[in-house]
């Protein structure tokens, strides 16, 4: 448990679900992979977060659904002005997203590429024909180049799941799993968890990569470590964005959160803040956001330091799969 403690406080607040928790401590080597460790697993967490020493974990099946509701308007204003954005796509020379396998990723991967305006598509499996046609619809309202990134499980089902997404959708120029590769699992020496028997494409994953036709495996991705995993992930959408283009959008969008909360500041109704006091708020925003965009080495020093971070690559073995279009 204490380990466990440690890996959900690396997730950040509210971001770890029980799920992440326990791939992660069986790629460790700290408990089983079975489903009777699994509900031990979540007994203890319970227990202890009852106590009140273990934190929240996320549950993204069971929500608490709460009309918004302000005190006043003045309140409401100054919230408002906080949110607002701009589409930090604008200048952008392609439209990219970031496919999600399961939705126990969508809270770590939205915080980790929204500021950059990236679209985020969840697809839980073989998508929905409803899921299809929204993702048909916004590409056929925008004349960009789409492009495709897709994190997943390694199994012989998660490579069908992307097979299947990318060809129903249909309008992708290009497509790149960022995880999980079988190289990966290679490179980061990732235990197996027992596979799905009777998947009838598995005897087909077992011969492209080596393995036992009698002894199904798979790879979560949730054993990756969520750090490493932000690192695939920016280091992938890092060659399709103009940095020059989404810092002059950020400033853009800094300079018109100014604007309001000024006007905010001035509404005659409520909890008023004065005018004055809104108008320092403004100036003394962080400037992080808004790097000088006619500096080439500001905007790169804005991106390397609030994206990409300081984390080194992790070196790859030499390994060559075959192309695969999968079972039809």
């Amino acid at each position: 448990m204490a380990r466990a403690r440690q890996i959900a406080v690396g997730y950040g607040e509210g971001n770890c679900t029980l799920r992440q928790l326990h791939y992660r401590l069986v790629a460790e080597g700290v408990i089983a992979h079975s489903p009777p460790m699994y509900r031990r697993l979540s007994a203890r967490c319970a227990e202890a977060r009852r106590r009140g020493d273990f934190p929240d974990l996320v549950d993204t099946l069971r929500e608490v659904h709460v009309p918004s509701a302000w005190p006043d308007a003045g309140t409401f204003l100054r919230e408002v002005a906080d949110r607002f954005g701009l589409d930090r796509t604008q200048g952008q020379p392609c439209a990219l997203y970031l496919a999600a396998e399961k939705d126990t990723l969508r809270s770590l991967m939205t915080g980790w590429v929204g500021e950059l305006g990236i679209s985020v598509l969840v697809v839980r499996g073989f998508g929905s024909q409803s899921s299809v046609d929204v993702v048909r619809a916004r590409a056929a309202g925008d004349v960009r180049e789409h492009r495709l990134l897709f994190v997943g499980d390694c199994h012989a089902s998660g490579e069908d799941i992307e097979r299947d997404f990318v060809a129903r959708t249909g309008c992708w120029s290009t497509v790149e799993r960022v995880a999980l590769t079988y190289g990966q699992v290679l490179a980061y020496d990732l235990p197996p968890a027992e596979g799905k028997r009777g998947d009838p494409r598995w005897p087909a994953f077992a011969r492209r990569h080596g393995l036992d036709p009698a002894r199904p495996v798979q790879w979560e991705v949730e054993a990756l470590d969520p750090q490493e995993l932000k690192r695939l992930v920016l280091a992938a959408a890092a060659p399709h964005i103009d940095r020059t283009a989404l810092a002059r959008q950020i400033a853009r969008e800094a300079e018109r959160r100014r604007a309001l909360r000024r006007f905010a500041g001035s509404w005659p109704h409520g909890s008023r803040v004065p005018a004055e006091q809104a108008e320092e708020a403004g100036a003394a925003e962080s400037t992080v956001a808004s790097p000088v965009v006619h500096d080439p080495a500001a905007v790169e020093r804005f991106w390397t330091a609030e994206r990409m971070g300081d984390a080194e690559p992790l070196p790859m073995p030499e390994f060559d799969e075959d192309e695969y279009d999968g079972p039809r």
